[in-house]
């Protein structure tokens, strides 16, 4: 984590696709991506098109919005 102590938009992802208890495989196979392709998406979210994260989102049943808010 950052000196701030708030998480990152990379380790905001990839807990809460943790707390679903999703893969990296299950994302990348409902995004229509290799595994390799989803966790490049999660190291590197600025990245990723404003579409892919939607569905990033959609598949995590979470708001874009929720998943940006108070994020630096």
């Amino acid at each position: 984590m950052k000196a701030s102590n708030k998480p990152t938009l990379s380790e905001k992802i990839r807990a809460i696709r943790a707390t679903r208890g999703f893969s990296q495989g299950y994302i990348a196979k409902k995004l229509h991506i290799t595994q390799q392709s989803y966790s490049l998406c999660e190291k590197m979210p600025e990245k990723m098109t404003v579409d892919r994260m939607r569905k990033v989102c959609a598949i995590l049943d979470i708001k874009l919005c929720d998943l940006l808010y108070d994020y630096q």
